[in-house]
């Protein structure tokens, strides 16, 4: 009786999974890419068409010019193309004005059809899914003979703001990695925009999809015919902010608990100074006036700075609210729309976050009338197949937590060894909540030997690079990166 063989395969020890990872990495950026833009005109028009914006200014929606005319008005050191020169224009503003509908007919809104888009609601909500995968399923909503040619679905990347691609070459596990070796996004960032600037990002259009993560792990590979495209505008999020613990509920000038305090159970992490706060307000205002002086009707955003670069999810909720809402919301209605947006002519938001949990603790923040979708996949899993996840994470904690403590010991720098304890209080903490969940694990319970963990391709909750903290650019929620100086470049 009993089993005479294991119900999965040993989990691979870490460094052989990194490994892979960096190998299949290279290939792709070295082999996959270049042939596939060889034979793609309009990925190659994309590289060509990538922009640095560096601060964007708001655009005055009452006034009756374009949406790029502000863009196109700014001066050359804002916005940088590809060369770095400015483009001929006619002397005559009517000649600019018709050069920037050329150059961009889909930011122009034109006759009474437009106005009447405009005034739709602005609607928002959660998947738990993969950005790309959400990408997807807003793709294949647009209808097949749209008004507007070659319109694509806009998506965050969550980057790194120290080198193009992140950690993609060491194997590193988080949303800007994947989208590198998913997608035609690497070639269209350059060297020169880097450090990327505090507020603003890189532009880039007509970015090919060419991969997607499958549900059950690993990669799909998608036929020409399946092929989309997406514009990506990458944009770094602030790294390691000094964060104090309050108890739920207290004001919020009360952060220093008191004895009352504790004997209250859950508390919520805040920004400790009010100019990070500040930052982060400025940097998700400036991804919004990209996106609208673009002309992006639907995006695909997400949990921006809430893994190991340590920016509270609930305040990051918040301060996305207090942009894309404003003051204009009133009232407790529970529809997850808005009736008129400052962000026009943005439609959709959607927010793709791959961890279930953190997906619901960034809901609860938002409020009531956000709307969670989990996926067939989810809802239909059994306890037995979550037990089995579950199992997978805590040894993955543990080999990290394991890691970090020796390289918090051999840290010299104090600003070093601030970033690690952080990472490791981050890390054991996600550890004790994943054990409380998962209660009493049974070790035979079956899985289908899947790396879920190397696969999770927003990076919530991931360390795929704990060997490498040199840098203290530690992995986050979706924009987590590997900044070992010793990387292989092929």
């Amino acid at each position: 009786m009993g089993r005479t063989a294991p119900s999965r395969p040993p989990l691979a020890p870490q460094s052989h999974r990194k490994d892979q990872r960096a190998k299949h990495a290279r290939l792709t950026i070295n082999k996959t890419i270049p042939a596939l833009l060889r034979t793609n005109y309009r990925a190659r028009q994309g590289i060509l068409g990538a922009e640095l914006i560096v601060d964007p200014p708001a655009l005055q929606c009452a006034k009756s010019t374009s949406l790029q005319e502000v863009l196109l008005s700014k001066p050359e050191s804002d916005t940088k193309g590809p060369s770095g020169s400015k483009k001929k224009r006619g002397k005559k503003s009517r000649d600019l004005d018709r050069d920037a509908e050329e150059q961009h007919p889909v930011q122009t809104p034109s006759g009474k059809k437009a106005k009447a888009d405009d005034d739709g609601p602005l609607i928002y909500k959660i998947q738990v899914s993969d950005t790309l995968q959400a990408a997807q399923k807003l793709h294949g909503q647009l209808p097949k003979k749209p008004k507007i040619p070659n319109q694509n679905i806009a998506v965050l990347n969550m980057a790194s703001p120290l080198r193009p691609g992140g950690g993609v070459l060491n194997g590193a596990t988080s949303q800007e990695e994947f989208l590198c070796t998913r997608t035609t996004l690497l070639p269209t960032l350059r060297e020169e925009w880097y450090r990327l600037p505090e507020v603003g990002g890189a532009w880039s259009p007509d970015v090919c999809v060419f991969r997607v993560p499958k549900t059950e792990g690993g990669d799909q590979e998608l036929g020409r015919r399946d092929r989309f495209f997406v514009d990506v505008i990458s944009a770094g999020m602030l790294r390691f902010p000094e964060v104090l613990e309050k108890p739920i509920g207290s004001p919020a000038d009360s952060i220093d608990g008191t004895e009352e305090d504790e004997d209250l159970v859950e508390t919520e992490k805040v920004y400790a100074n009010e100019a990070d706060r500040e930052l982060v307000l400025k940097k998700i205002r400036g991804v919004m006036r990209i996106l609208q002086a673009k002309g992006v009707e639907k995006v695909v955003l997400g949990a921006w700075g809430c893994g190991a670069y340590g920016n509270p999810v609930r305040e990051i909720a918040l301060l996305w609210k207090k942009v894309l809402l404003g003051k204009s919301r009133k009232g407790k209605s529970k529809d997850p729309v808005i009736l008129s947006s400052e962000w026009k002519p943005l439609k959709e938001i959607v927010f793709a976050i791959k961890d279930r949990k953190l997906a619901d603790e960034f809901a609860e923040a938002w409020g009531g009338d956000m709307v969670v979708e989990y996926g067939p996949e989810r809802e239909s899993t059994s306890a037995t197949a979550r037990n089995g996840v579950d199992e997978r994470n805590l040894d993955e904690l543990t080999e990290k937590i394991r890691v970090l403590e020796l390289d918090l010991v051999q840290a010299k720098s104090p600003l070093l060894r601030q970033a690690l304890g952080n990472a490791l209080a981050s890390l054991q903490a996600q550890m004790e909540e994943t054990r409380r969940e998962s209660g009493s694990v049974d070790a035979s319970l079956s899985d289908d030997g899947t790396d879920l963990v190397g696969d999770m391709s927003d990076g919530e909750g991931e360390c795929g690079d704990e060997d490498d903290f040199e840098d203290i650019d530690v992995l986050e929620d979706g924009e987590g990166h590997d900044e070992d100086e010793d990387e292989d470049e092929e």
